[in-house]
């Protein structure tokens, strides 16, 4: 049985780049990935929108949680994003992350990303690679690991 609870605070306590930019899951369930980040000026791009880096890095960081949901790490082997709206006078980002296809090697995870009044900023399609046994995967109890 994978702990998803255990996923969403081990994605949270890890240090690095989307800990930086303030990252942070707030649901997990098989499947499914949400994440956000509060925005800061920080985040901002030379005129006054939140930088596309920024949403690039929400899509690609909760998408990759929703992969991972499958039983495995993965990493990430492509990603479009289309940005619909600007994202001026945002206070907060949310992504939300859905599979499209699941495989044995690839998962191909829909990202749609909305500001605080439920806008939507930007939709993208991330596609992930399973590593497999390359790293061990530490969300599986004993039982589930022997089969």
């Amino acid at each position: 049985m994978i702990d998803f609870e255990q996923i969403k605070k081990d994605r949270n306590m890890q240090n690095g780049f989307i800990n930086q930019i303030g990252f942070v899951v707030t649901d997990v369930k098989k499947g499914y990935a949400k994440g956000e980040i509060a925005l800061t000026e920080m985040h901002g791009n030379p005129i006054g929108s939140i930088h596309g880096g920024v949403l690039f890095s929400l899509a690609d960081s909760v998408g990759g949680v929703a992969a991972t949901t499958a039983g495995s790490f993965c990493t990430t082997v492509n990603g479009t994003i289309n940005y619909l709206n600007p994202a001026i006078g945002c206070k907060k980002l949310a992504g939300e992350a859905r599979p499209i296809k699941i495989g044995r090697r690839l998962a191909v995870i829909q990202v749609t990303i909305t500001d605080e009044t439920e806008r939507i900023i930007a939709c993208a399609t991330m596609t992930y690679q399973y590593l497999g046994d390359k790293i061990p995967f530490p969300y599986k109890d004993e039982k589930e690991s022997e089969s």
